[in-house]
């Protein structure tokens, strides 16, 4: 068995994100189900697009989500709250690497951050110091 602990945080949107359990004794090679609640506390819809970590970083690799909510962008309503399972499983290989055999204890770690519009995001890309460049562009004599 190993022990699954959540953690939840919000960066630039205005909802409360919380695990409705903070951690999850699991087996091994089980599909596990967990529960995120999420609130709009503001006055408009919100969309935000959840990431994720893993610690410790060698156990990443063995950790499979098969159900996400940080899977898409999610809007949510104002002062609507959501409630988002996630399905997952660590792998059995897990027990069998070197380097993670003897993990027990792994922290899942999700941040939701406002969506930034497809637009948005391609214009500052383009105004980023050391963007690539357009194949064939040229570039700035003295460059």
């Amino acid at each position: 068995t190993a022990t699954v602990r959540f953690d939840t945080n919000v960066r630039g949107v205005p909802w409360r994100f919380t695990a409705e359990q903070a951690s999850q004794t699991v087996r091994i090679g089980a599909s596990s189900m967990a529960y995120f609640k999420v609130t709009n506390t503001s006055d408009r819809p919100v969309t935000g697009v959840a990431t994720y970590n893993v610690v410790p970083e060698t156990a990443g690799a063995y950790f499979r989500k098969l159900q996400c909510f940080c899977f898409d962008a999610q809007t949510i309503a104002a002062g609507q709250t959501i409630e988002f399972p996630m399905i997952y499983f660590i792998d059995p290989e897990i027990t069998r690497d070197f380097e993670t055999r003897g993990v027990d204890e792994i922290t899942l770690s999700y941040t939701f951050f406002p969506q930034i519009p497809a637009k948005t995001a391609a214009k500052v890309q383009a105004k980023a110091v050391g963007a690539p460049e357009a194949l064939g562009a040229e570039r700035p004599a003295g460059l």
